[in-house]
């Protein structure tokens, strides 16, 4: 199997060490790919290179000026996160599955293999990837401060667009996605050049298709799969969260992170209660933590990454630690 992702944006490079590491620790016979919108600093490729003896990986950077986009495309952050969905290179033909992950998860070991938990769920479904449709979100009306902005932004057409569109459902499938190499892209390749074309229009605020205001990537996959007729599960009975905690590829529902989503903790939520605390509270997520800290506890390796990581990542790592700590000595 070979673990796939598209990495923009000076934030989200800086995930990629970790990222590596996580899953060449956890995975050592998996291989990566990681396509980069332009250049990486030297700081990170050094950091990679002491990675080279975990396994198999590598960087493709500069990979944005291969797929056609103008600059105003290559400089949507909307459009930059909807690129994994068509980046495909004769590399990836080599192996039997390609999972598309999220760069800032520190995938973690589970008692069943990654790859073989997503094709008993393929076999299940009885598709050629592996994902969960989210439940149909209803596009509501903004407040007036968010509409002055959409318009100061993205101008008039586009605003009344999405005013006009309020009420609509918008199905999506999620960001993690497993698939059949041959069975998956023999259907998508050929629609490549069509939605890179249609994200130059909506750069331009021309597309008939999208809206700039409310533009979402995993949209973008569930239409591309749609329209690949590659066939869509059924929608699942239970919550986004309730899907990542699920550990039974059989179920429609099986859409774990494998790890930890470290994006959570961009900012201290010890004091929060929301949500999201149904998944960090569980003890799945528990369990990740708890292997991240046995890693950093015994893995030079780890320790190097975390003490050349950058500010932003060592702010996460802080935060986590701080959110854990703060749950064991209020006894939970």
């Amino acid at each position: 199997m070979c673990v796939a992702t598209y990495v923009f944006g000076e934030a989200y490079k800086e995930f990629i060490p970790l990222y590596i590491y996580s899953i060449l620790k956890s995975y050592p016979h998996y291989s990566i790919r990681i396509y980069v919108n332009d250049g990486l600093d030297k700081k990170i490729n050094s950091i990679l290179d002491t990675l080279r003896d975990l396994g198999d990986f590598t960087i493709i950077t500069n990979f944005a000026d291969r797929l056609g986009l103008n600059e105003k495309a290559k400089n949507n952050d909307m459009i930059s996160r909807s690129l994994r969905w068509v980046v495909y290179d004769e590399a990836l033909s080599s192996f039997e599955y390609v999972y598309i992950g999220d760069i800032d998860v520190f995938i973690c070991k589970e008692e069943n293999d990654l790859c073989e938990m997503h094709a008993i769920h393929c076999c299940s479904l009885g598709l050629a990837y592996s994902n969960c449709v989210r439940g149909g979100s209803a596009f509501i009306k903004k407040p007036l401060k968010q509409l002055v902005k959409n318009f100061l932004q993205y101008g008039f057409r586009e605003t009344s667009r999405m005013i006009m569109d309020r009420g609509v459902e918008i199905d999506k499938l999620s960001g993690l996605h497993f698939v059949k190499t041959k069975e998956y892209f023999n259907k998508v390749i050929p629609l490549q050049n069509k939605y890179i074309e249609e994200f130059n229009h909506l750069a331009n605020k021309k597309s008939k298709r999208w809206n700039l205001c409310y533009f979402n990537d995993e949209a973008v996959l569930y239409e591309l799969v749609n329209e690949a007729k590659l066939g869509l599960p059924p929608k699942p009975i239970t919550t986004s969260n309730e899907m990542i905690l699920n550990q039974d590829p059989k179920k429609v529902e099986f859409r774990p992170h494998h790890g930890l989503h470290l994006g959570i903790w961009r900012n201290d939520i010890t004091q929060t209660k929301s949500e999201i605390n149904f998944i960090t509270e569980s003890d799945l997520y528990r369990s990740y933590y708890f292997q991240f800290c046995d890693n950093r506890n015994n893995d030079i390796i780890l320790n190097k990454i975390l003490e050349e990581a950058s500010p932003y990542i060592k702010n996460i790592i802080s935060n986590m630690d701080k959110y854990y700590n703060f749950e064991t000595e209020n006894g939970k």
